[in-house]
């Protein structure tokens, strides 16, 4: 297993930067404020990340500890983490793999898929994300998961597609969307591994 080739996160991350202005904009506006946006960020996601902790545990079939979280923190996990099991008990979730390393030798990624296995029994790549909503670096890391999964397991289709899983940052609200095909999504992650590729040679030129 080439473990040179980049994971897909970090092509994303590095070379996809259409929310930055956002970001920037929200830093911004802490600085003005006198707040210190890592605190704020950190504080507005304890409730949405303890959720997304209890779904991570509850889909792998472990054990998840609770205690040492105060009480407006776990309410709120809780609640959001009831709402994930009120889906899950709808979908009926059959894991195959979770967070299964897998290569792309033909494109040279790699990555690990939160969940692939069944959904109201159709084989599907499922994702989850503390996050007030959905973007568009979240369906290209879906689509690129979809790409190592093809290339690796050509006889086992993607027949239940992709599904990704939000907890907001600071209420832990659940939201559950479905795609059957993600149009434009793969080439996209293609164009930023393209230029994640092309780093090395630029940097030479300085």
């Amino acid at each position: 297993m080439n473990e040179s080739y980049p994971r897909v996160t970090a092509v994303i991350s590095q070379n996809l930067g259409w929310n930055k202005y956002a970001l920037m904009n929200w830093a911004n506006e802490c600085g003005l404020e006198g707040k210190r946006w890592r605190e704020v960020a950190g504080a507005a996601a304890r409730a949405g990340t303890l959720c997304h902790a209890m779904i991570d545990a509850q889909i792998k079939g472990r054990y998840f500890d609770t205690s040492g979280y105060d009480g407006e923190v776990l309410e709120k996990a809780q609640s959001g983490f009831n709402n994930f099991l009120s889906w899950e008990r709808t979908v009926e979730l059959t894991p195959l793999f979770t967070e299964a390393l897998m290569v792309s030798d033909k494109y040279r990624y790699r990555g690990k898929p939160d969940y692939v296995g069944a959904v109201s029994g159709e084989l599907a790549v499922v994702d989850w994300k503390t996050s007030d909503g959905v973007f568009p670096e979240m369906v290209i890391q879906l689509a690129a998961y979809g790409g190592l999964w093809d290339e690796n397991h050509p006889d086992k289709p993607l027949t239940g597609g992709f599904h990704l899983l939000c907890v907001a940052k600071e209420s832990a609200l659940f939201s559950h969307h479905h795609w059957e095909i993600l149009p434009g999504a793969m080439e996209a992650f293609l164009h930023l591994l393209a230029l994640h590729q092309l780093q090395p040679a630029l940097k030479g030129l300085q």
